[in-house]
């Protein structure tokens, strides 16, 4: 089993950045990944402003898999997701949604401490572990910014709660091997991310990858019960029709139907959700319930 440890960490979904190493299609691997901070705060007495900026947002990778090119649709399986003792939820003013409220009087950092499936927010505060990934994406084809805290069509920072254990991904293929990097784990978030940050963990993920020989324009999520498109834009007014559209699509396509019954359709089994309201693009996604739509899958 091929291991990707945070040797190989990136900070832009460049096309350019050769593969480390390339896995076969099929083939279980497992990557250690750092938090968002870059496993910089380590204690309650580390703030946010003693951490070099440089290295937030690290991904491990770019992983090869052996078939997808250009135009390939990449399916990453996630099998497992651990974590290390503790995450950690630095706070500054400005932070999150209320940031504008300047309700927040100085930077502090909690650590929550991650035990046998729960997460240890306080004493009297204890709730389940959600794992999920939040950063992870594909080299893109696009010249604009590629930072890894970015992101777009590509994936990358999209912080979607649903990309958990046994949820698969699918992100457009735009180099040879894809160059698949992940990171950003957190323990617990809830939609939205809504303060800026969830319980930020590093860890462990395992996974295998697949390649279909059909094209995607953006992410899709695939869970027990339902399918995702995902968009990010500026705005949440810009993201919505971006995700809309993509889940239109493929009505069209998965049920033979023209555009007007594919939109008459979402309109009463689909919803908009939000992934994520402060990166420096917002995500949301569109679901579509699979026992309803009598849909089974993404790729038949």
């Amino acid at each position: 089993m091929k291991h990707f440890s945070t040797d190989t960490l990136i900070y832009h979904y460049d096309k350019n950045i050769p593969n480390v190493d390339t896995v076969e299609e099929g083939e279980i691997f497992t990557v250690d990944t750092v938090d968002a901070y870059g496993n910089q705060i380590t204690s309650e007495e580390i703030l946010r402003t003693q951490i070099d900026r440089q290295y937030l947002s690290g991904c491990t990778g770019p992983i090869g898999i052996k078939g997808a090119m250009p135009g390939d649709t990449l399916c990453v399986e996630i099998l497992d997701i651990t974590f290390d003792d503790f995450g950690v939820m630095p706070i500054s003013p400005g932070m999150g949604s209320l940031g504008h409220l300047d309700r927040i009087p100085d930077h502090e950092t909690k650590l929550v401490y991650v035990k046998n499936d729960y997460c240890y927010f306080s004493k009297d505060i204890v709730f389940p572990v959600r794992p999920m990934i939040g950063n992870i994406g594909v080299a893109s084809e696009n010249e604009g910014d590629l930072r890894t805290s970015w992101p777009g069509d590509h994936g990358s920072n999209i912080d979607c709660t649903e990309i958990t254990i046994g949820s698969k991904v699918y992100l457009p293929v735009a180099k040879e091997g894809a160059g698949l990097a992940m990171g950003d784990l957190h323990a617990a978030m809830g939609d939205g991310e809504l303060s800026q940050t969830g319980v930020e963990a590093p860890g462990h993920v395992k996974a295998r990858a697949f390649v279909y020989k059909e094209s995607i324009k953006r992410p899709m999520v695939e869970t027990v019960d339902n399918i995702y498109t995902l968009a990010s834009a500026k705005t949440l007014d810009e993201a919505i029709p971006l995700a809309v559209e993509d889940m239109v699509d493929f009505l069209m396509k998965k049920k033979n139907l023209n555009f007007q019954d594919a939109y008459r359709l979402l309109s009463v089994t689909c919803d908009i959700q939000i992934c994520q309201i402060v990166n420096p693009r917002k995500t949301v996604r569109c679901r579509a319930p699979k026992a309803i739509l009598g849909i089974h899958t993404i790729f038949d």
